[in-house]
């Protein structure tokens, strides 16, 4: 993580582990940390950096970036920091990201 400068993170449900801290630590760091935003009406999700100032409750209940912060493109990410609640006996992730994460 030392090296990396372009970090994809998220934002926790109540069920998951609370990185906040953790991204406001490294955001001091002038690490550039961003979060996806996920479109319902067309199964899709758009990455964002993340502005803790400038969010909205997503109807599943987690926090997301506002549907008019500016996209990014996905090939700047170097680094990814998700939640594994379970894993499957393959070692893939099951979560609640419909797939678009994984």
């Amino acid at each position: 993580m030392n090296e990396a400068t372009h970090i994809l993170a998220y934002l926790p449900t109540a069920y998951e582990l609370d990185i906040v801290p953790l991204l406001e630590v490294l955001q001091k760091q002038d690490k550039h940390i961003y979060v996806t935003r996920t479109w319902l009406e067309h199964r899709q999700l758009s990455v964002h950096e993340l502005d803790m100032t400038r969010l909205e409750q997503h109807p599943f209940g987690y926090y997301q970036p506002a549907a008019d912060a500016a996209q990014v493109a996905p090939s700047v990410l170097e680094l990814m920091l998700l939640p594994g609640m379970c894993f499957d006996t393959l070692g893939a992730r099951l979560g609640y990201g419909m797939g678009h994460i994984d």
